[in-house]
């Protein structure tokens, strides 16, 4: 089976190098991977990237959609990777396991109200 080309070209955007709290809406704020060059969620994160980045997005892939990241370790590995695609496949995006401004966007994320975690997770599209 071919996978599907990605929808959203991923070597022009720069690799997520930090987290950034996004206003969900209230006093809600949504953690995301961000480009603490110019301050941009669009960014991508892909195999063998290490960073806090990458441990938001394991955490937000384990809580929000069930799915094994083989640890939330900061680690971009084999089982992140496959996680990323899941995501991709079930929002009918480009599947190349890499994460993106079109996966961001499709994806569920964990969020904060008042600082206090654990709320729920709600559709990327509300923050997109």
């Amino acid at each position: 089976m071919i996978a599907a080309a990605p929808s959203t070209f991923a070597a022009s955007y720069p690799t997520c190098n930090g987290v950034t709290r996004v206003k969900a809406g209230g006093t809600d704020t949504v953690n995301q991977p961000y480009y603490k060059g110019n301050g941009t969620r669009n960014c991508i994160l892909k195999y063998g990237n290490e960073s806090s980045a990458v441990k938001e997005l394991q955490f937000n892939l384990v809580h929000c959609h069930n799915l094994s990241t083989g640890g939330i370790d900061g680690i971009y590995g084999d089982k992140t990777r496959e996680a990323v695609k899941a995501v991709q496949r079930d929002a009918k995006i480009g599947v190349d396991g890499i994460y993106g401004p079109d996966t961001r966007k499709a994806m569920d994320w964990y969020f904060y109200r008042n600082g206090d975690p654990g709320r729920s997770c709600l559709p990327g599209s509300f923050i997109g």
